[in-house]
C-alpha cells in the first residue's frame, strides 16, 4: 500500500519510510551539541582527553546509531540510523572550541619537577646517538624537565618514572636502577629513580 510523507508529499514508491515519514524527513535526529568543547594544552598543543578533534565530537554523540564520522575541514558531521531495516543517514554541522590551558606535563616541566634521571654514560659518539633516541623516546612518552651535561656524561631529567623506564626498554638500552626516598605526601613515600645507561 502506498504512503503519502505527511511532511513533504513524497511516496513510498520513490523512497524508504520511518513510521509515517519518509526516511528525509523522519523525526530522528543528531545527539550532539552544535558545538563541542576540546582542550589543548596551549605550550605543546596536545588534546587533554583525544587523539584528534574527531575523536572529541564522536564522543559527543549520544544515543541508538549505527555509526558515526566527522568532516573535520567541513564541520560536517554525518551519522548513520538503522531503524526496522531502513538504513537513514542524518547530517549536522557541528563546531569545535578549542579552550586553551596548560596541560600538567608542561606544568610541571616549567617547575623543574622531575621523578627520575637518566644518566647516560660511555663514549661520546655513542652517548650522542642514545640521547637522541631517547629523547625522542621521553618526550612522547612523558616528558624532560632538564638536561644536565657532566665531564662523565648527561643526565636526563623526566617526568615519570615508569615512562622513563619504557623508554630505555623500547630503545632497547639495558640500564642499572637505584632509588632515593624525595619526601611524601598524603602519607605515601615517594622516590625519585636514577637509570644508568652505559654504553661501554
Amino acid at each position: 500500500m502506498e504512503r503519502v510523507c505527511p511532511t513533504c508529499g513524497t511516496s513510498s514508491e520513490k523512497t524508504h519510510f520511518d513510521g509515517d515519514f519518509c526516511e528525509k524527513c523522519s523525526r530522528i535526529s543528531i545527539n550532539c551539541p552544535d558545538k563541542v568543547p576540546i582542550s589543548q594544552c596551549s605550550v605543546c598543543k596536545k588534546l587533554a582527553k583525544y587523539k584528534s578533534t574527531e575523536e572529541g565530537v564522536l564522543a559527543a554523540v549520544k544515543g541508538d546509531y549505527a555509526s558515526a564520522k566527522y568532516d573535520v575541514p567541513n564541520a560536517i558531521l554525518t551519522v548513520i540510523f538503522k531503524k526496522g531495516g531502513i538504513i537513514i543517514e542524518r547530517k549536522k554541522i557541528v563546531e569545535i572550541g578549542i579552550r586553551k590551558e596548560i596541560c600538567s606535563d608542561c606544568n610541571k616541566r616549567a617547575g623543574g619537577y622531575y621523578e627520575a634521571i637518566v644518566q647516560i654514560r660511555g663514549k661520546e659518539e655513542r652517548m650522542a646517538r642514545a640521547i637522541k633516541i631517547l629523547t625522542e623516546k621521553l618526550e612522547r612518552l612523558t616528558f624532560i624537565s632538564k638536561v644536565v651535561d657532566r665531564k662523565e656524561g648527561s643526565d636526563l631529567y623526566t617526568g615519570d618514572r615508569k615512562m622513563t623506564a619504557q623508554a630505555i626498554a623500547e630503545a632497547g638500552y639495558k640500564a642499572s636502577r637505584s632509588e632515593k626516598l624525595a619526601g611524601e605526601r598524603d602519607g605515601k613515600r615517594l622516590y625519585r629513580t636514577s637509570f644508568c645507561v652505559r654504553l661501554d
